[in-house]
């Protein structure tokens, strides 16, 4: 560890247990900051950062402290072995400290304090839970008052409990004090705050949970997965599993177990691991390769537990509206989407206050789930629904796609409608169709193995005919069967359902469209592309 010495402004290397009583900084980076180098060259009398170092060292001094620590300039960023090893050790550095100093550029006084950008960024975090003391300063280095005197505002701004924040404590008690919160609960701290590099937002959270993993700058989202990876790895709480799209841009229908970003747990600071149930209720989890090996116990299908006698879908609610129950969502909001009824509710082994954490999980016909996020909210049960003893599934623990793109099963169906022109559109189907954000009524559809109907019509003229296709795509030998025909006026979805059942599907290995006439010289044609790791069904009037 190399500490600041505040009065020659000399660095001084310490390893071991050898290391003098110091106070750190926590401090968010701004212009012209003082580096390693530039220190150690002397190039920082004229720099806007060196008045931060001088403040630091002066108040330091002033309470009797003969070194200080600034991330800044106390870490030779060049040296990737020295930025790796001073980050998986920054938690407890801030830990061992004897006092903190919180530089708050953007705070005057205590009014200005709860707004302050200290509080939106991922490092802070740490640098706020791990020392017993921080001092809070203002942008002239005036005291505006300490973790312990401003609790009250902490705690309501960062949603932090006081007992974590903790006014008095021995020091080594916080890490087993954060182990007692659930994993969820510690990720929702980070959901609002940011980093300037993307991977920083996982490394800055590696201390809270006391985890250590290699640097890898350039990775991008994967840090963060692999930081789930390991807490998964030293702990078996599922609230890891508990979280929503629903305070973020949603945009996919499937996904990994896992999240790619710590936003994703927004709101979800109430959610608590209930590690006191049975053996016989109890989850456990087991991380492969590709994919988790889930324990979970299972509440049934939604269709299953539609029509029960104690109407269990409306024991289910959500997070966010414990008025709004899946049952209700989807009568009122979803009626077209058939996947959710054949999704499986699985119920996690931690709770909010009113019941039990559920996932919507979704089976490919291959013996693997993925997430199905329905509406993108997180759904709790009731502790009145009945639950059947654990089962053994295979999740996957990421999706493999651009997260920008719809998540989809891979492989996938793509279905670029170009009848919209005439009116047509997708009315009902038995499948989760998804738009693709780049191309309009360009759809992403399920591929499952089975027989899925699309149901299409038009809505601008009585002279287009509506149209239903059936299709079968068998990923396992890429083998795409198609059916396409007219269907009268009052065709509904039941009809749809025992039609896919009877009707001879065309194989895409002996055909490359179907031409079917609408009215009078007009022909829908339906042209069938299979490729590697996907197929495309075009429509188009000719």
């Amino acid at each position: 560890m190399r500490l600041l010495n505040v009065e020659t402004l000399q660095l001084e290397e310490y390893v071991g247990s050898d290391i003098p009583r110091y106070s750190i900084l926590s401090h968010r980076w701004e212009d012209e900051e003082i580096t390693f180098s530039d220190l150690v060259g002397g190039r920082y009398s004229e720099m806007k950062g060196s008045l931060k170092v001088l403040g630091c060292c002066r108040i330091s001094r002033n309470e009797g402290f003969k070194y200080t620590w600034i991330d800044s300039c106390c870490i030779d960023k060049s040296s990737s072995a020295e930025l790796s090893e001073a980050i998986n050790s920054m938690f407890r550095w801030y830990q061992s400290a004897a006092v903190c100093y919180a530089y708050l550029s953007d705070v005057y006084s205590v009014s200005d304090f709860s707004a302050s950008k200290w509080f939106t960024r991922g490092w802070t975090l740490q640098e706020l839970i791990a020392p017993d003391a921080v001092v809070f300063l203002n942008a002239g280095w005036q005291e505006i008052g300490t973790k312990a005197s401003l609790m009250a505002i902490i705690t309501k701004v960062t949603g932090i409990d006081d007992n974590i924040l903790g006014i008095v404590r021995p020091r080594q008690d916080i890490t087993e004090s954060l182990r007692n919160v659930s994993v969820a609960k510690r990720l929702s701290w980070a959901a609002t705050r940011v980093t300037t590099k993307v991977e920083d937002i996982a490394y800055c959270l590696m201390g809270i949970f006391d985890v250590h993993m290699p640097l890898i700058y350039g990775e991008g989202e994967k840090a963060f997965r692999r930081l789930q990876s390991e807490i998964m790895n030293y702990s078996d709480d599922d609230s890891i599993f508990a979280w929503s799209h629903y305070k973020g841009k949603f945009t996919v229908s499937f996904s990994g177990i896992l999240a790619n970003s710590p936003c994703c747990f927004s709101g979800l600071n109430e959610i608590s691991s209930e590690p006191g149930l049975s053996a016989s209720l109890s989850n456990v989890f087991k991380v492969l390769k590709t994919n988790v090996k889930l324990r979970i116990s299972i509440a049934g299908t939604v269709r299953g537990l539609l029509h029960d006698q104690i109407n269990s879908l409306e024991l289910i609610y959500r997070v966010s509206d414990p008025r709004r129950s899946l049952m209700s969502t989807i009568r009122n909001e979803y009626p077209e989407d058939h996947t959710v009824m054949d999704a499986t509710i699985g119920v996690l082994q931690c709770r909010t206050k009113l019941g039990r954490i559920v996932l919507l999980l979704y089976e490919h016909g291959t013996d693997i789930y993925s997430r199905y996020h329905f509406d993108g909210h997180l759904y709790f049960a009731q502790d009145r629904l009945g639950i059947q003893s654990p089962k053994s599934l295979k999740v996957l623990l990421f999706q493999s796609q651009n997260y920008d793109e719809p998540c989809m099963p891979i492989p996938a169906i793509r279905l670029d409608s170009r009848v919209a022109k005439l009116g047509y559109k997708l009315w009902a189907t038995s499948t989760a169709p998804t738009s693709d954000t780049k191309h309009n009524c360009t759809y992403w559809l399920r591929a499952r193995g089975g027989r899925d109907y699309l149901l299409f019509k038009s809505y601008r003229s009585l002279e287009w005919p509506p149209f239903m296709l059936i299709y079968c795509y068998e990923p396992e030998d890429n083998h795409f069967k198609l059916y396409c025909g007219l269907v009268r006026e009052d065709f509904m979805p039941d009809d749809a359902i025992r039609a896919s059942k009877e009707v001879e599907l065309q194989s895409s290995r002996e055909l490359s469209e179907i031409r079917i006439q609408l009215v009078k010289d007009k022909y829908l044609v339906v042209k069938v592309r299979v490729k590697s790791s996907s197929c495309d069904i075009i429509l188009l009037v000719q």
